[in-house]
């Protein structure tokens, strides 16, 4: 869950065919049914557990097929029932699958509308309770998920760079001046989507976005920048 398994795993997508995600969408472009967990199971160990931490879209693929295994479930049926319904979603959402009627793929390929992804956004700024009452997470999920809880995940420490911490799958947001993002966190998908949760200021933005390449650093700091502004805006004035 904080990308700290110390699993061997490089996410750049080389030309040159020797990156594990490279690997990964040769098994996609297969088509052939176990091609991704069949992966999996052949990257060696780098790091002892916990202490480096490596994001891998290979583990979000792997989560999903443990959810698979021990509910019995396929992971979209799952995800309908748990999260989709209580959360009102206005319209279907969408998979990618490994195969022709294989695995989801639990760690990129989702598709629905941009007010549903807003929706997913505010079910979790709920601490997983959803409009009709319904709780489809313990309560205190949010904030443990939410936030760095490890030396590897903690405050510029994932990458060269990069400010940010990881909770359990979220990119927590580093704290700035003026409290703006104190406790945030969000879910950065390739080509500039962004599920931005703040519970603090009670708000949620969710971006779509095509990016001509999966990451754009120039693109990103004008879409944090635009939260920023968007959460300052929105911030209720101090009561008399």
């Amino acid at each position: 869950m904080r990308m700290c398994s110390g699993v061997a795993w490089r996410e750049e997508n080389d030309a040159d065919g020797r990156s594990e995600d490279y690997r990964l969408g040769k098994a996609m472009v297969s088509r052939r049914p176990g091609s991704v967990l069949g992966l999996l199971c052949k990257l060696p160990r780098a790091h002892p557990q916990g202490v480096v931490f490596n994001y891998s879209t290979g583990e979000s693929c792997l989560i999903g097929a443990l959810v698979v295994a021990a509910t019995g479930w396929p992971l979209a049926d799952y995800c309908a029932e748990k999260i989709w319904g209580p959360a009102g979603m206005e319209a279907d959402g969408y998979w990618q699958l490994e195969s022709e009627g294989g695995m989801e793929l639990a760690g990129f390929g989702v598709s629905a509308r941009l007010r549903d992804f807003g929706r997913f956004g505010q079910l979790v700024l709920e601490d997983g309770e959803a409009f009709s009452g319904r709780r489809v997470l313990p309560p205190g999920w949010r904030d443990l998920a939410g936030q760095t809880d490890s030396a590897p995940t903690g405050f510029g420490r994932l990458m060269p760079g990069s400010p940010a911490g990881y909770g359990y799958h979220w990119w927590a947001v580093p704290p700035l001046q003026g409290g703006v993002n104190n406790g945030a966190f969000a879910a950065n998908g390739a080509f500039g989507q962004f599920i931005y949760v703040n519970p603090t200021e009670q708000v949620v933005i969710a971006l779509q976005s095509a990016w001509r390449q999966p990451r754009d650093s120039d693109a990103a700091v004008e879409n944090i920048a635009m939260i920023r502004a968007a959460v300052s805006a929105l911030r209720r004035e101090p009561a008399s």
